[in-house]
């Protein structure tokens, strides 16, 4: 993964210029943790108040194959696999969506554990001021 020294720090200095919008995802390739997110945030929240817009894209891990309740042991796989539900005979197996809803399973654990990282971190830039272009599940197909 490019650092943030990487592609903007380096681009101002070789051009002069800052980006008007900076972004950043707030999970794809794993799930971060609050910690991570925050430290992230310290940067949006440098941008926006130097006069710079701020926009955050959000593709949450599959519950049903990363568990997010802690990951800071288990960040998650962004594979393929970890995207596309097991298939039998054109049926989702293992996949049943209430599961995410109903308070007694592990799915939703797993998946409420991602939204309140990811709430905290957005109340984080929300209580600094910042405006953000919020993205989640962009490229749902």
């Amino acid at each position: 993964m490019m650092s943030h020294k990487q592609l903007v720090e380096d681009l101002v200095t070789q051009t002069g210029q800052t980006p008007a919008v900076l972004g950043l995802d707030y999970g794809h390739d794993k799930i971060f943790t609050l910690e991570e997110l925050q430290e992230a945030n310290q940067v949006l929240i440098d941008h926006w108040n130097q006069g710079g817009l701020i926009t955050v894209n959000w593709v949450p891990q599959n519950p049903w194959v990363d568990d997010a309740t802690e990951p800071e042991n288990n960040s998650g796989n962004w594979l393929p696999v970890t995207r596309t539900p097991i298939v039998d005979g054109g049926e989702a197996v293992g996949i049943v969506l209430n599961d995410l809803v109903d308070p007694a399973t592990e799915v939703h654990q797993a998946w409420r554990n991602q939204l309140d990282i990811v709430a905290a971190a957005l109340q984080e830039l929300q209580e600094a001021g910042v405006t953000v272009l919020w993205r989640p599940i962009q490229e749902m197909n």
